[in-house]
């Protein structure tokens, strides 16, 4: 939870900078990067977690006392691994999302006119 919450910190700090500096343009793009930083994060946190506890608690199982601390030694591994795919999944489901809104907002233009 405090790596997401820095990580997400930091991010928004970057966005910060370069909405005040021009490089985002609208309001609305700034907002769509926020949410995108805030659910990969949160995605990142909950995969991390979801890999060290399960491949602890594996290891554990399997090799008694002496699995633990190997479980948690791949555990780390495991969970960086699974973090970033799901922050990786989030970012491309967040993505699709607005842009088959954005889609839709055409759409219903070009046929208005």
């Amino acid at each position: 939870g405090i790596g997401a919450a820095v990580s997400f910190g930091f991010e928004l700090f970057i966005l910060s900078r370069r909405f005040y500096k021009g490089k985002i343009e609208t309001w609305q793009e700034f907002i769509r990067l926020v949410g995108k930083s805030f659910f990969g994060n949160v995605a990142a946190c909950g995969g991390f977690m979801l890999g060290f506890a399960g491949t602890t608690l594996v290891c554990t199982a399997v090799g008694g006392v002496l699995g633990g601390p190997i479980g948690a030694g791949v555990g780390i591994v495991v969970g960086i691994c699974v973090g970033l795919f799901l922050r990786w999944g989030t970012n491309r489901i967040y993505d699709a999302t607005f842009k088959s809104k954005e889609n839709n907002e055409r759409i219903a233009l070009k046929e208005d006119s």
